[in-house]
């Protein structure tokens, strides 16, 4: 049911305008209770219901039957109460009829004698994943009071029943398990669950608890899939990471998917996948553990096995190798790959050079750290490189009887070339000049007038020179003055899976970093007045590439909601404050698509700095993920406009504990003294800046309104 208040007036008060906003989420969150005037915005958001959104389809030899939680009847007792009872639960982006639900469930059907159930959620999985991740909470209480029905309703027997999921599904089921009320589900299976968004403070995920007996198998760890312990079992074939045998270095979905194929496979090769218990991989390929207990991964594991097991597994099916997965006999030399690029740049594969007759030229080119050099090649720079790392070309030798499966198909990328760089004044609006760090001409044609400011703006994810950032931030500038904006245009590694962008940062930030020591030695410019900001994805590159300017300190960069999903303070290649000497951050979608924590000098957090932005929704989705850069272009033409408080946190900023602390202004025209937290609240239309407003504490009056509208909303709501 929905509801709004539209205003209230308050008998002896000036009249009070609330205005509360509508949104969705999918589980219950604090309204906003930010203001500091007399016309208030309230954001109530409405809880989603998932439950009409999640449908449950029946297979076995005799039936097909769909159904849904709301149903008077499930399947109207056609399901083989005599028969084990599979649930298959999809991740993101897919549905029952994709990828790991039909290939598991025709693997179980092919096998025959059971009763497969493809839980689909695909109107909510096709979401953006930030919001899709949200779901699986309230997906998973679905499909455990589904469970519960099945049992009370249709008699199925509780230790029939296993579950499993993929990706995000394996989230799914771990939630259901924790959930269901009518006994514990004996087994829930995990297919590489998903990692992005996901750790081990979160209750709501897979766990050794969901079930009497969790079994997960990681083959995309540190990439899509979770790298660590998430049942009584987790088996890592191939040391559990992306780069899985027969697929690509990028953290893209061969990897993720290698998991379902492995368990299917199992169906029909019970003993296949012979794995053994070890700490890890190094010890388990050096044969330390070679005397430790085996068990075999998939439908037949054995189910008093606990701890971390690990395996081979051949680069196509047939994976399974048996006896051989778990091999370490005597120490010899592999097959080789040499990392081997065409002199235009072009995409390439690893060339094979077990003989020395195919090894590269002098004239060849070979990557070291995703930047491409011209060398003379030798058999020690181009002999294996082993494990998904592509850092060092140094000759391995590797233990194994028979393992050339080690040497991963990658396809390394010339990321010199993919970054662009444009030159705009307020002459070249419309015509702006482009340059590579290629060129062998001078940047620019040396059009670039040093004496005045130079911006350097890099976009994030998904977007391009002329998309929202960049575009709203150069026109803001240009139209202030005629100064030098570069745009660096990094679009062609920027709209890949966003795993794989996330790990094209340090190599971007490389190249603007080797942009702006040459831009200084051609043109003189100095370093310590060069100016660079970069939106999400981009605020990391430009951190890196402060870290690696050589011609001296950038004076400083502006990161704007720096992104997020896959960065946490133990990654080096980051934005920072050592990357400049002055580094400021505005969050504000933090805890969603931008990254929730201190990471400059001085760090803002508007209307606290997470989703949920005044009229924004709290879906973690693009809106508040853009209101940084819309307040910064706002601050270029009101410098005093986005005034903020230093204050350690939110609730003490709104309680008015900080109401002595020093004030500083965001945007632009930040001062380069300020350090620390800074807070404020912003309007939620343009203009957004309210000046000193955005400071105020909220009188007891207000607040004691807005907590009874709030509780009001929420009932109205229910």
């Amino acid at each position: 049911m929905w509801g709004f208040i539209s205003s209230i007036r308050m008998i002896g008060f000036a009249p009070l305008v609330i205005t509360v906003l509508i949104s969705t989420v999918s589980s219950t969150d604090n309204l906003s209770d930010a203001a500091g005037k007399d016309s208030i915005a309230i954001n109530a958001y409405a809880v989603k219901d998932v439950t009409d959104n999640v449908d449950f389809f029946l297979y076995n030899q005799n039936a097909f039957v769909t159904s849904k939680i709301t149903d008077r009847k499930l399947f109207g007792g056609i399901i083989d109460v005599s028969k084990p009872v599979k649930i298959l639960i999809h991740g993101y982006l897919s549905h029952k009829d994709k990828g790991f639900a039909l290939m598991v469930r025709e693997a179980y059907l092919k096998k025959g004698n059971v009763n497969v159930i493809n839980v689909d959620w695909s109107k909510d999985a096709k979401a953006m994943y930030n919001t899709a991740r949200n779901d699986v909470p309230a997906v998973g209480k679905v499909v455990a009071k589904f469970i519960d029905r099945l049992v009370t309703e249709e008699k199925v027997r509780m230790d029939r029943i296993h579950v499993l999921g993929h990706s995000l599904g394996a989230h799914i089921a771990g939630v259901a398990g924790l959930n269901v009320k009518t006994g514990r589900l004996p087994r829930i299976t995990g297919l590489d669950p998903a990692g992005p968004l996901f750790d081990y403070k979160d209750e709501e995920r897979l766990k050794p608890e969901s079930a009497a007996f969790v079994d997960v198998i990681h083959t995309c760890g540190n990439g899509l899939g979770f790298y660590g312990e998430l049942g009584h079992v987790d088996f890592y074939p191939n040391d559990g990471k992306a780069g899985q045998p027969g697929c690509n270095l990028s953290f893209g979905t061969c990897s993720h998917r290698r998991a379902n194929e492995y368990f299917a496979e199992s169906l029909a090769n019970p003993n296949g996948f012979l794995s053994r218990k070890c700490d890890d991989w190094k010890n388990f390929t050096s044969g330390k553990c070679d005397t430790n207990p085996t068990t075999a991964m998939g439908e037949n594991v054995g189910r008093d096995a606990r701890g971390k097991y690990w395996l081979k597994t051949a680069k196509q099916s047939a994976y399974a190798l048996g006896p051989a997965s778990i091999a370490s006999g005597g120490t010899k030399r592999i097959s080789s790959a040499a990392l081997q690029m065409e002199s235009d740049g072009s995409e390439y594969s690893p060339t094979d050079t077990d003989s020395s007759d195919n090894v590269p030229s002098a004239s060849e080119l070979y990557s070291v750290d995703g930047i491409i050099e011209a060398a003379g090649i030798t058999l020690a720079k181009v002999t294996p490189f082993m494990n998904g790392s592509t850092g060092s070309l140094a000759s391995k030798n590797s233990t194994g009887s028979s393992w050339y499966d080690s040497v991963v198909n990658a396809n390394v990328k010339n990321i010199a070339d993919d970054v662009q760089f444009y030159l705009y004044t307020q002459s070249t609006l419309n015509s702006p000049v482009a340059a590579k760090i290629t060129d062998k001409k001078q940047l620019f044609d040396g059009k670039i007038n040093v004496m005045k400011p130079v911006k350097i703006l890099i976009h994030g994810y998904m977007s391009n020179k002329d998309k929202f950032f960049a575009s709203t931030i150069r026109e803001a500038y240009l139209k202030k003055g005629d100064i030098n904006v570069i745009n660096v245009d990094w679009s062609k590694d920027a709209r890949s899976m966003y795993n794989t962008a996330k790990n094209d940062v340090a190599a971007v930030g490389k190249v603007v970093a080797l942009f702006i020591d040459r831009l200084v030695e051609e043109t003189r410019m100095k370093v310590e007045l060069l100016h660079v900001l970069g939106h999400s994805l981009g605020a990391h590159v430009a951190g890196v590439a402060g870290l690696n300017v050589k011609s001296g300190l950038i004076m400083r960069v502006t990161g704007l909601d720096p992104a997020g999903p896959l960065f946490s303070y133990s990654d080096e290649d980051r934005l920072k404050p050592s990357s400049a000497s002055f580094v400021d951050v505005i969050h504000t979608c933090g805890k969603g698509l931008g990254f929730y924590g201190d990471l400059g000098h001085v760090d803002f957090y508007p209307n606290h700095g997470t989703a949920g932005q005044p009229g924004c929704s709290i879906s973690l989705g693009k809106c508040s993920h853009q209101r940084a850069v819309m307040y910064y272009a706002e601050s270029l033409t009101t410098p005093n406009g986005f005034m903020g408080r230093k204050c350690d946190h939110w609730k003490e900023f709104t309680a008015g504990q900080c109401d002595r602390n020093p004030t500083s202004f965001m945007g632009e025209y930040v001062s380069f003294d300020v350090r620390g937290k800074y807070w404020m609240r912003t309007a939620e239309q343009r203009p957004f800046a309210l000046g000193p407003e955005g400071i105020e504490r909220i009188t007891r009056s207000k607040k004691n309104i807005i907590k009874r509208i709030s509780k009001a909303t929420i009932r109205t709501l229910g």
